[in-house]
């Protein structure tokens, strides 16, 4: 072999143990590596599956039907609830993917008077937060609900707490802002 060829192996070589030094030295500090950043990319809400029934309902139809969950979650004056009465476990998916594909259409949601809607420690959070937080629910569905089932079994299917519809129709009313 001639000196350029190795030269150029080493040089090669040398490149190689220097990204492999900075993924490990990324992974020793907990800093996210490149294939985990891709992953969340993947896990956002235009790529969550949602039932069928309800991918195929209009933006009309789907804003209206919002309408109504929110009224009902409106009547249930949540913003008196302790943090604890929050994390209770009341609200079927069914309805959380009616909210999703709220958000995967881009709908705007107004609320007026949210502070008078919401526990002050959803009323609280910053957008960053917010955003943050709605991510995780993305994953969670995504991790947790089998699409394919029937209504009746995402009506049974009681997954949400009163804290997650909150986030999310918090989220909803100010995502925009985003």
């Amino acid at each position: 072999m001639s000196v350029p060829v190795i030269i150029g192996f080493m040089i090669v070589a040398c490149v190689v143990i220097y990204f492999a030094f900075v993924e490990i030295l990324k992974y020793l500090s907990g800093e996210e590596t490149h294939l985990i950043k891709e992953d969340k990319e993947i896990i956002s809400i235009e790529n969550l599956k949602l039932p069928s029934p309800i991918e195929k309902m209009t933006e009309f139809l789907i804003s209206s039907i919002a309408r109504k969950v929110y009224s009902v979650f409106v009547k249930f004056e949540y913003f008196k609830m302790t943090e604890d009465e929050l994390l209770e476990k009341q609200w079927h998916t069914w309805q959380v993917s009616m909210l999703f594909m709220l958000y995967k259409y881009n709908q705007e949601f107004y609320i007026a008077n949210k502070e008078q809607v919401f526990h002050k420690s959803i009323y609280d959070l910053d957008l960053k937060s917010l955003e943050s937080l709605v991510h995780d629910l993305i994953i969670k569905y995504k991790n947790h609900v089998n699409a394919t089932k029937s209504k009746d079994a995402h009506c049974k299917d009681v997954l949400w707490s009163i804290r997650d519809v909150s986030i999310l129709f918090y989220f909803l009313s100010r995502y925009r802002e985003i």
